[in-house]
């Protein structure tokens, strides 16, 4: 009997010291992504995207890195396809040299080549692509691609579901997650990909979208979005969608006060979802 009970013991008693040890280790975040962590590739065909989100804005639902001072609001990029652009068909390419990962519910994750360990998931910056899927070449164990290699494609989890966006984040992936607001974050650090890509990269934003002049006007301040608070759609996580919020948060990649009633109607019909 007691040699039963020692082993239920260790059977418990492992799993939960090697979570523990997983938490501990992940406090240790670098501050900052390594130096070549530098978007020298677009990670689109922008002749493919519609328009996007920008950084703390109040699209879609709260997401903030945990255990952060971070207002409500949503610290990622929606790149919304264009009409017609279905399920498997947006193409995601590798911005960097570096390694690919399935990160299974994170989408495809894409580490810098200086990455000493790229098969540990945990505290080292990444980009990831949410919604998407790599190809069958890239699965399973972390491969090296380098910049502009195509990794797979946006997808929508649920079938029944018509794709309209996928989610880009820039950030570190750590234990534990912080639960608020119906929503559990995993990530301790989040940025914008404006702040990582090369002039060449960015000038191709600006030549697809008219008006943008620099990386901030993709970045909403902490300051602005605290004196401009995200408003939930009951407890959250979900945000209001109401139309004028929805132009804000566009002003330079979607729709503009003038833009045709059918412009507006495409726009209100992604945001709605």
């Amino acid at each position: 009997m007691m040699k039963i009970t020692k082993i239920i013991a260790c059977i418990i008693l492992i799993p939960l010291g090697l979570l523990a040890l997983v938490c501990v280790v992940s406090q240790f975040i670098p501050p900052h992504p390594p130096s070549d962590f530098v978007i020298t590739h677009n990670i689109v065909d922008l002749s493919q995207i519609y328009t996007v989100s920008k950084f703390r804005s109040c699209d879609g639902h709260e997401t903030v890195p945990a255990w952060s001072d971070e207002p409500h609001s949503n610290t990622q990029h929606y790149f919304y396809g264009k009409p017609g652009i279905g399920d498997g068909q947006l193409a995601i390419y590798a911005p960097f040299d570096g390694y690919v990962f399935d990160g299974g519910p994170e989408g495809i994750s894409i580490y810098p080549l200086s990455t000493q360990f790229p098969w540990w998931w945990m505290n080292q910056w990444r980009l990831s692509v949410l919604h998407s899927k790599v190809l069958p070449q890239f699965e399973g164990w972390p491969h090296k691609v380098t910049a502009g290699t195509l990794l797979g494609y946006a997808t929508k989890e649920d079938p029944n579901q018509q794709f309209e966006s996928m989610d880009v984040r820039v950030g570190v992936l750590a234990l534990p997650p912080e639960c608020k607001d119906h929503n559990c974050e995993p990530y301790k650090k989040m940025d914008s990909i404006f702040n990582y890509m090369s002039d060449a990269v960015f000038a191709e934003y600006q030549k697809a979208f008219p008006g943008l002049t620099n990386r901030q006007d993709m970045i909403i301040s902490k300051e602005m979005r605290l004196s401009n608070t995200c408003q939930f759609q009951g407890d959250g996580p979900y945000f209001s969608d109401g139309q004028d919020q929805f132009v804000q948060e566009h002003v330079f990649t979607g729709v503009r006060v003038g833009d045709t009633s059918t412009e507006k109607q495409r726009m209100n019909e992604l945001f709605q979802h």
